[in-house]
């Protein structure tokens, strides 16, 4: 992986993730994102992996936000909402 991507997750990760941490887990905020429990609890797996670190402690088939999971969030989801709001600013302003 190239400089530039190397410390960029995929999206779909990143979006699971958010679910997850805002949720406190893998069936509602699969739920919300339209996708199962297994396929969320895959994209976090992806998202640990590429980190090299677990974000969420596993308790029999409960989970839990870790304090790496706790401390990438605390800068994860301001960023993401700054994307949001870019995004909708730049829409607004091409629509007529």
């Amino acid at each position: 992986m190239n400089g530039a991507r190397r410390y960029l997750p995929p999206t779909q990760a990143l979006i699971a993730f958010e679910a997850a941490v805002r949720h406190g887990g893998f069936s509602r905020a699969g739920e919300e994102i339209g996708l199962t429990q297994s396929a969320v609890s895959r994209q976090i797996a992806q998202l640990e992996d590429m980190l090299q670190t677990p974000l969420f402690d596993r308790i029999g088939r409960r989970v839990r936000l870790n304090e790496a999971g706790r401390a990438y969030a605390d800068e994860l989801l301001p960023a993401l909402d700054a994307i949001r709001r870019a995004t909708a600013r730049v829409s607004a302003l091409m629509t007529p």
